[in-house]
């Protein structure tokens, strides 16, 4: 290394190529993309909560453990999502079937 030239990284010729500089990102999300999932998983929720409403109604016996149980897995599923949103691609929907079993079941006891 000649006395002209610096080892300091800012100063460096690479600093001007394109390659080191951020990238417009490949999946950014768009508002059909969002409504298209939101309308997804709600549609999962109304489906698993008419599902539980009849099993409910069908057998009552099974209505408070099943309350509780899908509680649980939806209370499991939501801090999995808040603890690592990379996940959320596939806990949403399961999220989603939880929240209407869970909705579904406590609908039968109103």
């Amino acid at each position: 290394m000649s006395q002209l030239q610096s080892s300091n990284p800012v100063f460096a010729d690479q600093l001007f190529d394109q390659k080191v500089h951020a990238q417009p990102a490949g999946g950014v999300a768009t508002v059909a993309g969002v409504i298209d999932k939101v309308a997804a998983c709600s549609f999962l929720c109304a489906i698993a909560g008419a599902t539980a409403y009849a099993v409910t109604a069908s057998n009552p016996g099974w209505s408070m453990g099943f309350m509780i149980a899908s509680l649980i897995f939806s209370f499991v599923a939501f801090f999995a999502i808040w603890r690592s949103p990379s996940h959320a691609r596939w806990v949403a929907p399961i999220y989603s079937l939880l929240q209407g079993a869970t909705i579904g079941s406590v609908t039968f006891f109103l």
